[in-house]
């Protein structure tokens, strides 16, 4: 299962606490077992992609490298962080 990308922005220079946050979102989701009525039991990762707005009007561009920066974070492995 996966929920393809969420975007969330923070004023400037803030990166590296991005950085602290989504390490914590991550290292919770991973340490998660989910038990099912079955028995069955399973655990999620997250693989995220953090890039910091420039300012540029075209918001469009910002959205693009934060793809880019998501798409390397998962080509590296997944359950990681890739600040782009």
């Amino acid at each position: 299962m996966s929920l393809d990308s969420f975007h969330t922005r923070v004023a400037p220079k803030l990166h590296q606490g991005c950085i602290k946050v989504a390490e914590n979102i991550r290292r919770r989701i991973a340490e998660r077992t989910v038990n099912t009525s079955t028995g069955a039991s399973f655990n999620f990762t997250v693989s995220i992609g953090v890039f910091e707005y420039d300012g540029h009007p075209d918001y469009q561009r910002f959205l693009d490298s934060v793809d880019k920066a998501l798409y390397v974070a998962k080509n590296n492995g997944r359950n990681n962080i890739y600040m782009g």
